[in-house]
């Protein structure tokens, strides 16, 4: 009986060690699952804290001071070149051209809708002519625009005029013109944008109209 007995307690045991075996596992696989449903959250969280930030390379890093005065401009980086005593070449290719040209005599006492008028005497094209190749090079020539549309409108505050327009270049070719003409601290200012091709090409059209639409939402009096 004794033995028997012993052998009885024996498996009890066996069989009650092994029940508690069985549980062990079943409570540390529990705190991988609860791990689990908590990670997906937190990378959810990251990804739309990062989807709401603006692509780096969609900013306008660099900004340009127009002459003296507290007027800024901002613009992509490597596309800047200073040229002349009243403008500012952001961007020039054979085929297309970015320029800000502003006065700052002094002169001056009208509001936005005298601006183009008194910029449009050529000036900008003086410093055009040395990124334009053949465009805007007889300087025997004073090259105007030919505005064909205005409006008016205001961009951050600021009023100003919308135009379209062309430019007979050297070459007798008429290149399309987009621009603003403003007033910032008292200083005239008309920002615009100028397709050179030969074709005038619609992409380039579209092109130059964002670029300046761009630029201008970036007008400020401190940088």
């Amino acid at each position: 009986m004794k033995r028997l007995l012993s052998i009885l307690l024996c498996l009890c045991m066996v069989f009650a060690l092994a029940a508690c075996g069985g549980e062990t596992p079943k409570d540390e696989s529990s705190t991988p699952s609860t791990e689990q449903t908590r990670k997906p959250d937190s990378t959810d969280e990251k990804d739309t804290t990062s989807g709401t930030e603006e692509p780096v390379g969609d900013k306008y890093d660099s900004y340009a001071k127009v002459g003296g005065e507290s007027i800024y401009v901002n613009y992509k980086d490597g596309r800047r070149d200073d040229t002349g005593a009243s403008s500012i070449v952001f961007h020039s290719t054979a085929t297309d051209l970015t320029v800000l040209a502003y006065d700052t005599t002094g002169s001056f006492s009208g509001d936005h809708t005298g601006v183009l008028s008194m910029i449009n005497d050529g000036r900008m094209f003086k410093d055009i002519a040395i990124y334009s190749d053949a465009d805007f090079n007889d300087y025997n020539t004073t090259y105007k625009i030919n505005v064909k549309s205005s409006e008016d409108a205001t961009v951050n505050g600021i009023a100003m005029v919308k135009f379209t327009g062309s430019v007979k270049s050297t070459n007798d070719r008429d290149c399309y013109v987009y621009g603003y003409a403003f007033v910032v601290d008292g200083v005239p200012c008309v920002l615009a944008g100028f397709v050179l091709s030969e074709a005038q090409e619609q992409n380039l059209i579209t092109s130059i109209n964002t670029e300046i639409d761009t630029m201008i939402k970036t007008v400020r009096t401190e940088r």
